[in-house]
């Protein structure tokens, strides 16, 4: 890798563009590699993020109450998180605004106020949830929420304002790579790989047939699937990335001229 000033030849005139800090890759393994890394952050904190406090805490109960009788639902919700997040990537790319701009920008003033106002008033809640979750937490460690709710209050304000954004990300995603101890743990329990499978394959009612609490499950279930915040996200992210419809191919970030030509990477958002 190494540093330069891009410039443009125009009409037979040298026209210097603003220098932009970047590195030129010529590696087309470390063009490609560098590209899944700025594909693979935003899409692995939309993924992991809905493993919040209220969506373990759902899961849980679905698991007490119902052992592993639930699955098949999840799996049927797997192609929507796969399409919404596909969608939202290419609209990213598309358009090259994010979410919100888009919605100002085709609806108009009215829905795009709208929108972030809803956005806002959703994503209070969740972060209610969310200390709720660390109150309790800090409290089977031995902690007092009153102690342990302002320090993780402080710290977080502190990471997302004291950095730029790629620095958070790379906290976040190091953070979401922590769920791998839920793998962990499911290994250790040893559980029926076999009831797992069927389960997961062969839906079906759990005893006692439907009821109030079954149907309450279900829609809790299903709401852990798409949080709001997700799509305004990940497709500012990916706009802000200046990601391309090649980028999602398996021939990611390769140049349409020779392939010794260098490519600009700029680790942007």
């Amino acid at each position: 890798m190494q540093t330069e000033v891009l410039a443009i030849s125009t009409a037979g005139t040298d026209a210097e563009v603003a220098m932009v800090r970047g590195k030129v890759v010529r590696s087309r393994w470390a063009r490609n590699l560098l590209t899944f890394l700025m594909v693979f952050g935003p899409g692995l904190i939309v993924m992991e993020a809905d493993n919040d406090a209220g969506a373990v805490s759902t899961y849980i109960q679905a698991g007490a109450q119902y052992g592993t009788r639930l699955l098949w639902l999840l799996l049927l919700l797997l192609p929507v998180t796969y399409f919404i997040q596909e969608m939202v990537v290419r609209l990213g790319i598309a358009t090259g605004k994010g979410h919100a701009a888009m919605i100002y920008q085709r609806f108009g003033k009215w829905w795009g106020a709208f929108s972030l106002v809803d956005l806002q008033a959703v994503n209070f809640l969740t972060l209610v949830t969310e200390f709720a979750a660390i109150a309790l937490a800090v409290s089977h460690m031995g902690i007092s929420p009153y102690l342990g709710v302002p320090f993780a209050t402080v710290g977080l304000v502190a990471m997302v304002v004291t950095g730029s954004y790629l620095r958070w990300e790379r906290i976040t995603v190091f953070l979401c790579l922590l769920d791998l101890v839920w793998m962990a743990m499911a290994f250790k329990l040893r559980p029926p790989f076999g009831g797992l499978a069927h389960s997961t394959l062969v839906p079906g009612v759990p005893e006692g047939g439907l009821s109030t609490s079954l149907m309450f499950l279900v829609i809790a279930l299903v709401g852990t699937t798409i949080a709001p915040w997700q799509p305004f996200f990940q497709q500012s992210c990916i706009a802000d990335k200046k990601l391309r419809f090649a980028d999602l191919s398996g021939h990611a970030w390769t140049p349409s001229s020779a392939p010794s030509s260098p490519l600009r990477w700029q680790p942007a958002c």
